[in-house]
């Protein structure tokens, strides 16, 4: 990991994104372009210690989806940067680590508006079910399979995240819910 601290950078990106009136759409569009091509990476690496470490987050998030909603939401977005810290490219971790805040924080959000929904507890398990597929996926080592799997999962849960909100959403970078 390198000595410079990206958080001041990614504030910056945040506030230029914000200026510039960038939509959550937007957003999750670059995301769904970046990560799954990171999953194929992680998968044709082989790198076992990541694995093992998406299976921990599972495994918490699992238990957080009972228990702790927020932090649920929490480690869906951490599931997505982990995948995305060991993918052995170093121009896509910058690129994630640049905008991770903002999906952190809109899936912290989207969790918010939700809780009551018991609709969604289906769809929180359906999400871990496909995280360890995915994960099947990249121990198996076919990096087309699983990221062809993986835009599909992700463009899936854009389209129902983006679905809870009426119109197209910019986000607030001072933690405000989109508008």
């Amino acid at each position: 990991m390198s000595s410079v601290d990206l958080n001041n950078i990614s504030s910056q990106v945040a506030v230029f994104l914000q200026i510039e009136r960038t939509t959550l759409q937007d957003v999750w569009l670059a995301w769904t372009v970046i990560e799954p091509p990171a999953a194929g990476l992680l998968a044709l690496s082989g790198d076992t210690p990541a694995f093992d470490k998406l299976d921990a987050n599972i495994a918490e998030a699992r238990d957080a989806s009972k228990r702790d909603l927020m932090r649920y939401a929490d480690l869906s977005a951490g599931f997505s940067l982990i995948i995305l810290q060991h993918c052995g490219n170093n121009t896509l971790r910058l690129l994630a680590s640049l905008i991770f805040d903002i999906i952190r924080k809109q899936h912290e959000h989207i969790t918010e508006r939700t809780l009551s929904r018991a609709s969604v507890d289906r769809l929180r398990q359906n999400c871990i079910r496909n995280r360890e597929e995915a994960v099947q996926l990249m121990r198996s080592g076919d990096g087309a399979a699983v990221e062809r799997f993986w835009h599909v999962h992700l463009e899936r849960m854009r389209d129902l995240v983006l679905s809870a909100y009426k119109a197209p959403a910019t986000f607030d970078v001072l933690d405000q819910p989109p508008r």
